[in-house]
């Protein structure tokens, strides 16, 4: 698909992830880490390889915003997979942050935090013994404090479009409701 696009981009949001129904340690299936890992992470590098040509030939910095989790920064009971892999997507995040400075493209990571997503929606109804905020993401739900997908949306937009490019790179962005 990114063979077929042609002109320039400018903004670029990579956000594709899996996660797993959460589960014990010693049920965890080698298919579902590699899928974890093949979602996750995988992409913001070959995608990102794909797309290199109509970034380069950008008229201004091109950017693009991987979004990831506060599970790549603390490993949770229960979605390891989804844990590791994120933080895999964000190691690979700094590491093309590093490699396409040279060719005025910037990137950074975006942190959501709680949005109210089919995700969530797994986590709350997962077994509190497996995944142990399953409880305190219930309660979230029942006091309407996630996020709306659409407010997320707009910030990230704000950030693409009012942000400096000094400010787009200089520090990881955050949604806080």
């Amino acid at each position: 698909m990114a063979e077929n696009l042609s002109g320039n981009i400018n903004y670029v949001i990579q956000n594709a992830a899996f996660l797993e129904t959460p589960i014990a340690f010693e049920n965890i299936q080698l298919k579902d880490f590699r899928k974890s890992i093949a979602t996750n992470a995988e992409p913001i590098i070959f995608l990102t390889q794909k797309l290199l040509p109509i970034l380069v030939n950008s008229d201004k910095p091109s950017r693009i915003l991987c979004i990831s989790s506060g599970a790549a920064q603390k490993a949770i009971a229960g979605i390891g997979s989804y844990c590791i892999s994120k933080a895999a997507g964000l190691m690979a995040s700094e590491y093309l942050k590093q490699e396409l400075a040279e060719k005025n493209i910037l990137v950074n990571c975006y942190f959501p935090g709680v949005v109210d997503t089919e995700m969530q929606k797994t986590l709350r109804n997962s077994k509190s013994e497996v995944f142990p905020f399953a409880e305190e993401f219930k309660k979230l739900k029942k006091e309407n404090r996630l996020s709306s997908p659409k407010i997320v949306a707009a910030h990230i937009m704000n950030i693409f479009l009012n942000s400096s490019d000094l400010e787009f790179s200089n520090q990881y962005w955050k949604f806080e409701n």
